[in-house]
């Protein structure tokens, strides 16, 4: 005699509650960074936030934040699709849209992270 499987989805959901979590820690705690640093000491022109942006921990920690908005947004959306879109095609369009804006903002943030330098 077989029995039921308790969880018959592919995901039990864990991995994707865990992302969610981890990255808004991950983007809460950044943005509390950010905050206090631009209060206490703010760049007072353009080479100064040039300056500031191009030492390499504040470069990473800006690269870990962009992915975690990205992973965030990807993991999010991909909730919302599968919960409310029944109809496959209308699935297929809107995580096609989402998977090109996402990537469009990823390779904009990968430029914007190489091309800012230490100096003017």
């Amino acid at each position: 005699m077989k029995t039921a499987r308790p969880n018959p989805s592919a995901h039990s959901g864990f991995t994707e509650w865990l992302l969610q979590r981890t990255t808004a820690l991950y983007l809460a705690g950044f943005l509390l960074y950010v905050m206090v640093r631009l209060g206490i000491d703010p760049p007072a022109d353009f080479t100064a936030w040039r300056t500031w942006f191009g030492q390499g921990p504040v470069r990473i920690a800006w690269a870990l934040a962009f992915a975690s908005l990205l992973i965030h947004a990807w993991t999010g959306l991909r909730s919302v699709f599968i919960d409310y879109l029944r109809s496959t095609p209308w699935r297929f369009i809107c995580y096609l849209a989402t998977a090109l804006g996402l990537m469009s903002m990823a390779l904009w943030c990968v430029q914007l992270l190489l091309s800012v330098g230490g100096g003017p």
